[in-house]
């Protein structure tokens, strides 16, 4: 059909709402007649159902174990992005561990997360809100933060004087530890 039905538009609505990070046509709706139509269709509930009330997160969602380190520092990050109106929160993750631990607060900050390992930014193309980018290794903190700032900077995300949120482990290319949040001014 060229109009979904009403339990088309529910299913759709209630993944947003339930925080679902990726959405797909199933069977028949991919098949059908109308492919073109039915992904516009989708993109206009999604769109229309995350600003909503029924999408916000509940004070509770927030709240972590406090001896989660992890969980700790992205909530931070989310909250400094939040608080200082960073244009961007950049980090980096070679398993894709913090990109989802960031996501999961769903900042309205965009989030670009750096990765050297292709089947990690593989995964994060279905991670609410992430964009990742493949980079190659780097050997310490000091070239990771240029290459991050270097490459906000190239596509457009933030420019001079503006702030930007840097997730990152120390020392670099440790198993995904994560463990320190700056707020860095281009």
């Amino acid at each position: 059909n060229p109009r979904p039905t009403r339990a088309e538009v529910s299913d759709v609505a209630n993944a947003v709402i339930d925080h679902t990070d990726a959405v797909m046509l199933s069977g028949e709706t991919a098949n059908g007649k109308y492919p073109v139509e039915a992904v516009q269709m989708m993109t206009r509930i999604i769109e229309k159902t995350e600003p909503s009330p029924f999408d916000d997160l509940p004070e509770a969602f927030f709240q972590h174990d406090p001896s989660d380190t992890q969980h700790g520092i992205a909530h931070s990050a989310y909250e400094l992005a939040r608080d200082t109106k960073a244009k961007v929160i950049v980090a980096a993750s070679f398993s894709g561990r913090t990109a989802r631990l960031i996501s999961r607060f769903r900042p309205h900050t965009p989030v670009l997360v750096l990765t050297d390992n292709p089947k990690t930014q593989q995964h994060l193309a279905l991670v609410w809100g992430v964009e990742s980018v493949l980079i190659p290794k780097v050997k310490n903190l000091d070239a990771l933060v240029d290459h991050m700032v270097r490459l906000v900077k190239k596509m457009g995300l933030a420019e001079k004087g503006q702030k930007i949120v840097i997730v990152s482990g120390h020392p670099v290319r440790e198993e995904e530890q994560m463990n320190a949040v700056k707020v860095h001014t281009l």
